[in-house]
């Protein structure tokens, strides 16, 4: 299966990548978010919102072929 994948904020720069930028992933059908993210470098720890398609998700979401998966980090402020 082929998925997209689209990294934003601190996130990109832990896995350099470049921020909002799609990357494509071939995945196992059955792969959760949670599994991509490894794949790609990513802490999950660091997740704070996952979309699936621009629905809001879970870190244990299985993800289907073609889908387009973001993930953003936690946001703050001073």
């Amino acid at each position: 299966m082929r998925v997209k994948l689209r990294v934003y904020a601190n996130l990109a720069e832990g896995a350099s990548m470049d921020v909002g930028d799609n990357y494509d992933f071939h995945v196992d059908p059955g792969t959760t978010i949670a599994q991509l993210l490894a794949k790609a470098g990513i802490n999950r720890r660091d997740v704070r919102i996952v979309m699936i398609n621009n629905n809001q998700a879970e870190l244990n979401s299985t993800i289907q072929d073609g889908d387009e998966v973001g993930v953003f980090p936690s946001m703050g402020g001073a």
